[in-house]
């Protein structure tokens, strides 16, 4: 069984940063990876995935990007989400990342 690490969201200049360990037993395989795809997409600003275990940081508007990085069950991934630094680019970047963070315990969000 893997140690809980707690899921973080912090704010940055311009930038929401979302740090979580994925539970996911499949890790990020074709539906999630398809999922994180289909939020940031939705998102006007850029969002990047960061795998320090591949030593990757890729656009997670792209699915082959965030399938190449291989995340694995344990991983410790980064996202970050860029904003105009206004409060309601702020409040949308972590609309996202919470999105984000229940995918990187389930294959979605739950409905």
């Amino acid at each position: 069984m893997l140690e809980y690490e707690p899921t973080l969201v912090t704010r940055g200049d311009k930038v929401v940063r979302l740090e979580a360990t994925i539970r996911n037993p499949f890790g990020f395989h074709a539906r999630p990876s398809a999922f994180i795809t289909k939020l940031s997409s939705q998102y006007s600003g850029e969002v990047y995935l960061t795998n320090p275990r591949m030593q990757m940081r890729e656009s997670a508007k792209n699915v082959m990007n965030v399938l190449m990085m291989e995340c694995r069950c344990g991983d410790r991934v980064l996202f970050e989400i860029n904003t105009d630094n206004t409060e309601p680019s702020y409040l949308a970047a972590e609309e996202l990342a919470r999105k984000l963070a229940w995918v990187t315990e389930l294959d979605s969000p739950p409905s």
